[in-house]
């Protein structure tokens, strides 16, 4: 029986059946065909090598402004300062090799919108290792030169504090890992862009207590360096913590496009959670455990492990002289 027989009235006569065809809006219209093509390219547009122009400007003005400081202050502080500029040269290209890695390569776009996996790759990369092998690149002497103006180094002094640095690192983690946090950093370029500066900058200043870059008698003691890192350790493996054990996806922006990578959303977070967890933990104590390694071999050798150098006094009489004058009346 055909469908026109099928709608046959009472009165024996046929009522043709209209064809019905969804009405869609312009924009879901919009969203079905973006949805399709991504479907249809999207695996192969998030392994494409994209050239991050301004990403790639960004480390190119920043390795270039660090050869104009070195040529510029070299003369003046040096003679004092014995360094290992093979060291410091490995130290600057492997941040840059770093930095290109987390802002300039696939890596940067499956950590904006495919996988927390990558996500947390690049905020390893962006926020831990980036920031360390910059301040090793920088020759203590010169940092202590550029620290030394009076603002500048009551700024430094104030957010380097060991409580200060680490509680600003950490808030800036979890702050970019929260969900809208994630999900403005997707749409926006710009907020993208800043984020990511933003970590580099906490990061830097959560590796100056520890290395002792900032002048001065109040330093981390050796057993104090020892624990800064171990706690550094464990405070940002809390959100790790949770991605391992969460029964579903956490972030929206994830979980629709984790299939591009052959594994499902909830197990790429629970991935991510295990990977983040022991890049903290080899990271932090590895270098508490080079700390140590270098205390013994400087006992064993006869000489002090938490040495008391020419500029953390100068700086230290420095600082008491501004503290002098102000209370001097006038």
């Amino acid at each position: 029986m055909s469908a026109e027989e099928a709608t046959t009235g009472t009165q024996g006569t046929i009522t043709p059946i209209a064809p019905i065809a969804p009405k869609l809006s312009p924009t879901a219209i919009t969203r079905a065909s973006n949805v399709h093509q991504f479907a249809s390219h999207g695996t192969a547009n998030q392994w494409a090598f994209h050239l991050h122009w301004v990403a790639l400007l960004a480390i190119a003005v920043a390795l270039v402004l660090r050869l104009l400081l070195l040529k510029r202050f070299s003369n003046r502080i040096w003679p004092s300062d014995p360094h290992d500029s093979s060291f410091e040269t490995i130290a600057i290209w492997g941040a840059a090799f770093a930095a290109i890695a987390a802002t300039a390569t696939p890596l940067a776009d499956l950590a904006r919108h495919t996988s927390l996996l990558a996500h947390m790759a690049q905020l390893a990369l962006v926020a831990i290792i980036c920031p360390v092998l910059t301040l090793v690149s920088v020759p203590r002497s010169l940092f202590t030169y550029l620290t030394r103006p009076a603002h500048v180094d009551v700024i430094v002094r104030w957010v380097s504090r060991p409580l200060v640095a680490a509680c600003v690192f950490n808030i800036a983690i979890v702050a970019w890992l929260t969900v809208p946090v994630v999900e403005a950093q997707s749409r926006s370029g710009v907020f993208y862009g800043i984020g990511l500066a933003l970590l580099f900058l906490a990061g830097m200043l959560m590796w100056i207590p520890p290395l002792r870059y900032l002048p001065g008698t109040r330093q981390l003691t050796l057993g104090g360096r020892v624990g800064y890192l171990f706690l550094q350790s464990v405070l940002p493996n809390f959100p790790a913590l949770v991605f391992i054990f969460a029964r579903r996806p956490l972030y929206p922006v994830f979980g629709s496009r984790s299939h591009l990578i052959g594994i499902s959303a909830l197990a790429d977070q629970q991935l991510a959670g295990v990977v983040a967890k022991a890049i903290g933990i080899l990271l932090f104590w590895g270098l508490a455990i080079a700390i140590l390694l270098r205390a013994e071999k400087a006992q064993d050798s006869g000489s002090d492990p938490d040495p008391l150098r020419w500029d953390d006094v100068e700086r230290e009489l420095e600082r008491l002289d501004r503290t002098n004058r102000k209370a001097r009346p006038d």
